[in-house]
């Protein structure tokens, strides 16, 4: 299809999806974005998404919240010949009406059994991934879906696919900077040394200890003052006794033994 055929609600419908494409939360799982954000791209009864480890085959995340017979679906699914395509890492748009023959269709068990009941005549699919896994997406409705509703899906599916693998890179990069911002206890004699810390510690008052926690995050002695209802004065002598009791003589130096205290031995 060219652009010159594409309806202006329909050019607007498909911009919008990809621009939401691009927008995703790396703290949140990318198919819940997928679900989300594709649910009006083209008109369906049911939407359904799935995310697949490859190699072995494996389900790690079911979003559906209306279609029913999902166990069905799983008996059934090697009739389906979208899972033939995913199977041989092929992303590409297709449909039930399209694949199949629609008599031979409707003589699968997939058919009258899961799909029949809940009145899906015709179902498109789409899906996002690579070699290691995958992420399937199905539109489902009781008539069939025309090849402008493919191409449309088709002309999303690739923005869908940069979007994932930009998540997984944000993804990673941020899960390397909690690594490096997490202090990490390489030797036996720093593992002795965190444990004695994390005892020294645990062997002060409760009070003193919460002031530990507060000096710790960079909190001075009035800020912590006004958080406990105790003088600034009491603060100070807390920090006196600390520094004492922990063998230390500046903030840094606690902040840096109530990290280490923190962090389980390797």
């Amino acid at each position: 299809m060219s652009l010159r055929n594409i309806s202006a609600a329909e050019l607007k419908r498909v911009t919008r999806v990809c621009e939401r494409l691009h927008y995703s939360n790396s703290n949140e799982p990318f198919a819940n974005h997928l679900y989300v954000v594709l649910q009006e791209a083209v008109p369906s009864i049911h939407f359904m998404s799935i995310h697949f480890s490859l190699s072995p085959v494996t389900v790690k995340q079911i979003l559906n919240q209306t279609l029913p017979g999902y166990e069905g679906f799983m008996r059934y699914m090697h009739q389906h010949p979208g899972i033939q395509c995913y199977c041989a890492a092929n992303q590409s748009v297709g449909s039930l009406l399209t694949e199949f023959a629609p008599a031979a269709y409707r003589k699968t068990e997939l058919y009258n059994e899961v799909y029949r009941p809940v009145n899906i005549e015709d179902q498109v699919w789409l899906g996002v991934g690579d070699r290691k896994e995958l992420i399937a997406l199905s539109y489902s409705r009781d008539t069939a879906y025309t090849e402008r509703d493919q191409q449309l899906l088709s002309m999303i599916q690739p923005h869908a696919n940069i979007a994932w693998k930009n998540w997984k890179r944000i993804r990673s990069l941020e899960n390397r900077l909690r690594e490096q911002n997490t202090p990490t206890i390489a030797s036996e004699q720093q593992t002795r040394h965190a444990s004695a810390m994390q005892a020294s510690i645990q062997s002060l008052t409760r009070r003193q200890r919460e002031v530990v926690e507060r000096v710790a995050v960079g909190k001075t002695n009035l800020e912590i003052a006004a958080e406990l209802q105790i003088s600034p004065r009491t603060v100070a002598k807390h920090v006196e006794h600390i520094f004492t009791a922990l063998n230390i003589h500046t903030r840094t130096a606690l902040a840096y033994a109530s990290a280490i205290s923190a962090v389980p031995p390797m």
